[in-house]
């Protein structure tokens, strides 16, 4: 039944067609062929074998441009989701730090209002922050990083930050700078402990500069010293304590003393044994001396300022100059030993030497005669020759030993008063003179001397020190200074300058010993670390001789021996002198080294106009079979061709009756173009066998009383023998057959 369309379809052409009758019957029409009426069935479709359509996809036959549902796709970097294309497949882009993925968009994220920086987060992995999180401490943040200013002074501009100062800031808070004069103005000041002048601080009456502390001076007490201090107004003390400066004339010295008020004198009192009379045949005994009784204090007066202090056993001196109204007349001296105490105001004594005890004589302790604890004083002067010095005294046990150099102990201040041999002679400046001193704290010196033994279980003398004797136990390190003329480095011991310079050196550089020069290297003697020697005046004398092997050049050898030359060519041992044979075509005797040679001098090289003697032994393969050769010669050089002949004479002889007699054989050149000849001299020329001569031309002629016997060519051929006499005349003694 035919279908039927709306008029609108028209519309649609040409993508609709009308009718596909109409399209089968014009294909029929235009082929010519009959036409069958009605459709074809596609559901079976035949000739398609053949594949006359190629540019159709057809999945049967596996076109490569088909595109099957297994193909898979793979999400890469940055994307998740994918698959195989059974279905449809979508893929997400991955959101990472500040990327924000929506449906249709990627977009940074915007920190939402806040300021942002690239940092780092934890390892090296890249991360972001808030700029709030750069506000440590003294910075605030608000759109932008600001410097907080809380401090005194502080103030901050566009691009600085600025301290405020001020020198005179009157009573408010500031922080101080000193004016350009080097000024501070302030309203108040509180020190917690000292305030003090720029120069250096000494307290007391001899001291400088000024200083005001609390708890140093005195403990939990304020003081100020100073030189002068005026007081305009009104000055309130509770209590004041005026130090006054009390000098003396002379001397001061520091012991017990007293001023004699009274003295009476008992002369030869009685003897007395644990206080019974002694008696000596019948009548009682006398001492015969005189006993001074000695008071200190006038009757009824007890005042505790004028005790004598004195005990039994005590050396007392009263010495001082005397007034007689007009001028002085002399001094006087009197030294007494106190025999004994009657009380802290009376005491006893006898008189040793010197003037008898008077009123108003000061007595003062110098020693004790059994007690050594009261042996001891102390003197303080500043008029005395070589003052000022505090002398420590000890061991006075009599009024003889006063005044020796023994007692003085101690010594303090200048030294120029003391000789002491110890110290080479008289001492100089300023110091400290004593058996002993004992230190707990450090010793700073400069420079100094040690003439004894000085002990110390470890430490450093960074200054110089001397030693005139001692011995060192333990180890002593030193990279710098001087020992006994030797100048020590941190590797090196040198002594002496110039030619005289001798030294040590173990830090590696050659040579390690040297002498004679202060260049190491080009020293006259030296020895580097692997053994060299180098000795350009050499002299070994010794009466022991030389033990073991002595060696100039190599070091190969037995025991015994003196070897020269690199290869050990010579050697002089108690079995001869022996000379390496060499193996060659000739040798040259002025350079081999197995030769033995004479120069006209020992250093130098040889050159041909030099004259010499040599003697030298070699295998010479040249010839057949190979020979040995021993040559002697003597050779005159350029230099004396004109004026030497050069003669080599073996010789035999001996001394009869003392004259003496040889037989020799010559070998000679003489000198300039003269001649050429060996001569013999001797009773007779003895040969065993047959001299063979060469044929020559006829010879000049001989001088008188000899004759020349050769061999000559006769003209023909022929050899002829003959002589020749110094007339000019010859013989034929025999002529070739």
């Amino acid at each position: 039944m035919a279908r039927k369309y709306s008029s609108e379809y028209k519309n649609l052409q040409p993508y609709v067609v009308e009718d596909i009758r109409k399209v089968v019957t014009a294909a029929g029409a235009s082929g010519g062929g009959s036409v069958t009426s009605g459709v074809t069935d596609h559901g079976a479709l035949t000739g398609l074998s053949d594949d006359d359509h190629p540019q159709y996809l057809t999945p049967v036959r596996g076109d490569a441009r088909y595109i099957p549902s297994t193909r898979t796709l793979t999400a890469g970097d940055g994307l998740t989701g994918g698959g195989d294309l059974s279905a449809d497949r979508a893929f997400a882009v991955g959101a990472g730090n500040l990327i924000t993925v929506a449906a249709d968009s990627v977009a940074v994220a915007n920190g939402t209002g806040t300021y942002q920086f690239i940092g780092t987060g934890s390892g090296t992995t890249a991360g972001w922050h808030n700029g709030s999180e750069l506000a440590g401490d003294g910075l605030t943040h608000g759109t932008a990083l600001a410097v907080g200013v809380s401090g005194l002074g502080l103030s901050v501009g566009a691009d600085a930050v600025t301290l405020a100062s001020s020198s005179n800031p009157g009573a408010t808070a500031s922080i101080l700078a000193s004016s350009a004069a080097g000024l501070l103005t302030l309203y108040n000041g509180a020190f917690t402990q000292t305030a003090g002048s720029a120069a250096t601080f000494a307290s007391g009456f001899a001291g400088s500069g000024w200083r005001a502390d609390y708890g140093i001076t005195t403990a939990s007490k304020a003081s100020f010293e100073c030189d002068d201090l005026t007081v305009r107004g009104r000055m309130r003390v509770y209590e004041l304590l005026i130090q006054q400066i009390r000098a003396t004339n002379g001397s001061v010295f520091v012991s017990s003393a007293s001023k004699v008020v009274t003295t009476t004198a008992g002369p030869n009192p009685t003897w007395t044994v644990n206080g019974s009379q002694l008696t000596f045949n019948g009548s009682n005994a006398t001492f015969a001396t005189t006993i001074y009784t000695i008071t200190t204090a006038a009757a009824g007066d007890t005042s505790r300022e004028l005790y004598h202090g004195f005990l039994y056993g005590d050396l007392i001196r009263a010495q001082q100059v005397q007034w007689n109204g007009s001028s002085f007349s002399g001094v006087i001296q009197s030294d007494l030993e106190v025999t004994s105490v009657s009380n802290l105001y009376t005491y006893n004594g006898t008189l040793v030497s010197g003037d008898a005890p008077a009123i108003g004589y000061d007595y003062v302790r110098v020693g004790n005669s059994y007690d050594t604890t009261r042996q001891g004083s102390i003197y303080l002067t500043s008029d005395d020759s070589a003052a000022p010095f505090i002398d420590i005294v000890d061991g006075v046990y009599s009024h003889a030993v006063w005044n020796s150099a023994g007692v003085t102990r101690v010594r303090v201040g200048k030294l120029s008063g003391i000789t002491d041999w110890d110290f080479g002679g008289p001492l100089s400046g300023y110091g400290l003179y004593g058996n002993n001193v004992y230190l707990k704290g450090n010793i700073y010196a400069t420079s100094g001397i040690f003439n004894g033994t000085v002990y110390a279980s470890g430490g450093i003398f960074s200054g110089t020190v001397h030693a005139s004797d001692g011995d060192f136990t333990g180890t002593v390190t030193a990279t710098s200074g001087t020992i006994g003329g030797w100048s020590v480095g941190a590797t090196s011991l040198t002594a002496g300058s110039g030619a005289n310079t001798v030294g040590i050196d173990s830090g590696g550089t050659n040579p390690a010993f040297y002498a004679g020069s202060a260049t190491p290297g080009s020293a006259p003697f030296r020895v580097t670390k692997t053994g060299d020697i180098t000795a350009t005046g050499t002299l070994i004398a010794s009466s022991g001789g030389i033990s073991g092997n002595f060696y100039v050049g190599s070091d190969v050898g037995a025991s015994g021996n003196l070897y020269v030359g690199s290869n050990a060519d010579m050697r002089f041992s108690a079995d001869g002198i022996r000379c390496i044979l060499p193996t060659a075509a000739g040798a040259n005797i002025p350079t081999a080294s197995q030769a033995i040679r004479w120069f006209p001098s020992g250093t130098g090289s040889w050159t041909s106009a030099v004259s010499y003697a040599g003697l030298i032994t070699y295998k010479n393969p040249s010839p057949t079979p190979t020979v040995m050769d021993l040559i002697l010669t003597s050779c005159v050089g350029d230099d004396d061709d004109a004026v030497l002949d050069a003669r080599a004479i073996f010789q035999a002889g001996h001394y009869a009756g003392g004259a003496y007699t040889d037989a020799r054989l010559e070998v000679v050149r003489e000198k300039g173009s003269g001649a050429k000849y060996v001569a013999t001299y001797g009773d007779r020329l003895e040969v065993e066998n047959c001299i063979r001569l060469t044929e020559m031309s006829d010879p000049s002629n001989p001088s008188a009383n000899q004759a020349y016997l050769f061999t000559k060519d006769n003209g023909s051929g022929k050899t002829q023998l003959c002589v020749k006499f110094s007339s000019g005349a010859s013989i034929v003694i025999a002529t070739q057959a």
